[in-house]
């Protein structure tokens, strides 16, 4: 996966990261954090829900992980087998 920039002095090209802040900072707020290694560790586990679990109408309503795997497996998943019956 590539790093994509946005232009220059066209915020309106951010949405998808500011979108993305923000579901950050929803979550990260709901508690108090009294050290830093509590903060590091929310925001590491909030990363590994957006692109494990999450479902994102962006991608047919498929997780992020899931998007980047072989075209036979996003079929299965697509069409409602349960992830325990691929092998």
């Amino acid at each position: 996966m590539g790093h994509t920039r946005g232009a220059p002095y066209h915020p309106m090209t951010q949405g998808k990261i500011e979108r993305w802040h923000r579901s950050l900072k929803n979550q990260v707020l709901l508690e108090n954090y009294y050290l830093p290694s509590d903060l590091k560790a929310r925001i590491g586990a909030f990363v590994e829900y957006y692109n494990t679990e999450r479902y994102h109408e962006s991608l047919n309503n498929l997780t992020p992980e899931h998007e980047h795997e072989p075209d036979e497996l996003k079929a299965s998943l697509k069409s409602g087998r349960l992830q325990s019956e691929i092998p």
